[in-house]
């Protein structure tokens, strides 16, 4: 029987598709919408849906543990890419 292997590591370190579902709808809904944006040379669209895409990202990170990682401060990594994207 062949297994997805993204599906058994995540699931091998305790987490549940549950946590993957909201941020990754999110990100391909606002994805979308940027790229239709930057087609249609839309820039309101690029405005809203470019911080929506990087806080979809930064909400799948966070959900996958980023805030307690040991590789990385996650939580200072978070922090700031959420504030150059409400900044900037």
């Amino acid at each position: 029987m062949l297994t997805d292997p993204l599906t058994t590591g995540l699931a091998a370190n305790g987490f549940t598709s549950a946590q993957l579902t909201g941020p990754l709808a999110l990100s391909l809904v606002a994805i979308t919408a940027l790229v239709w944006s930057d087609h249609r040379e839309y820039r309101p669209g690029r405005y809203l849906f470019k911080p929506l895409a990087a806080m979809a990202f930064i909400w799948l990170a966070l959900n996958l543990g980023a805030s307690t990682s040991s590789l990385a401060p996650g939580c200072w990594l978070a922090w700031h890419a959420a504030c150059s994207v409400t900044c900037c």
